[in-house]
């Protein structure tokens, strides 16, 4: 990996523990994502028993 050089005034936190936050990060939207992928899930759900109990 090549070397960056950043002044000591732009670093955010603390110099190598970056992967510590952007794990956290990640892991926050994984459970974000999968909250909207449920829930896209339950309205396909509803929508197909709407649909076959309109059918019967």
């Amino acid at each position: 990996m090549p070397t960056i050089t950043v002044s000591e005034s732009s670093v955010l936190g603390k110099v190598d523990k970056g992967l510590e936050i952007l794990d956290k990060v990640v892991e926050i939207g994984t459970i974000a994502h999968c909250g909207e992928m449920l829930s896209g899930m339950t309205t396909a759900f509803d929508r197909t028993v709407a649909y076959l109990k309109e059918r019967e």
